[in-house]
């Protein structure tokens, strides 16, 4: 995705960082105009400059294989280059100016804190969208299972399709109510739907899919549970998610 490459635009900066400060932690200190450091000198700028910004690229590039590190990783790492730039902004003041370098390597620190806000806020935006998505789905079982066909409906855009593990069509959100209404109140009355939703994915800002399974539980007359897989259609309308489609079905066998 696209918000994986200014990550790694900012864990190459580190990368390259430290890897200069462990190999010419002299070359670092040159670069602002300070004098050769010592024995003392060479070893905080390793520290410093060459440890740090490894570890930094390191946590970077964890970031982009472990989601569940990642908007934490960001926020920290974006936080630091944005504490640096401002500590040159106090120097600059308390100096009354300061040389072409640090206004240079203060001007790439906004700039990197800059990428890495953005990607934070933009999947940040994501993230809260798919759990919007999956507390919908979650709505559908809750309703379901109080044999609330009104309240299913509700959770439908008024021109949503169903196409049933049956092929039964249903278009539009008052035949949706009949149908599920019906099924409700015969077949089905007084059974549990539990969904597992396995994967979300966004094809737009405003539209998602919901690929997962369900089953049909606790069934009239003591019928063995129903399971299909279905893929609902979701859409952002007004500010709410709702369901534009909803495709049941069960695969067949494969072919041996």
């Amino acid at each position: 995705m696209w918000t994986d490459a200014p990550v790694a635009v900012v864990a190459g900066f580190f990368a390259v960082m430290g890897v200069v400060a462990l190999a010419r932690p002299g070359f670092v200190v040159g670069l602002f105009g300070a004098p050769a450091p010592t024995r003392d000198g060479r070893n905080e700028v390793r520290a410093v400059y060459g440890g740090f910004g490894l570890a930094v690229a390191a946590i970077l590039v964890v970031a982009l294989r472990e989601p569940a590190l990642r908007q934490g990783v960001l926020v920290c790492v974006a936080a630091a280059l944005a504490g640096m730039a401002a500590g040159r902004v106090v120097s600059f003041a308390i100096d009354r100016g300061a040389g072409r370098m640090p206004l240079l390597f203060g001007a790439v620190e906004l700039a990197l804190a800059g990428m890495l806000l953005t990607v934070w806020m933009s999947e940040r935006g994501a993230t809260q969208d798919e759990a919007a998505v999956r507390a919908v789905e979650t709505s559908y079982d809750e309703a379901w299972n109080r044999g609330d066909a009104g309240a299913l409906a509700a959770l439908l855009t008024e021109d949503a399709l169903l196409v049933n593990p049956y092929g039964e069509v249903a278009v539009g959100r008052e035949a949706f109510r009949t149908v599920i209404g019906g099924l409700l109140a015969g077949r089905f009355a007084g059974s549990r739907h539990h969904a597992t939703i396995v994967r979300v994915q966004f094809v737009a800002d405003d539209v998602a899919l919901a690929d997962g399974s369900a089953v049909l539980s606790d069934m009239p007359g003591g019928a063995a549970p129903i399971e299909h897989t279905f893929t609902d259609v979701l859409v952002l309308r007004d500010g709410r998610w709702q369901i534009a489609a909803i495709r049941a079905y069960v695969f067949a066998p494969a072919p041996r």
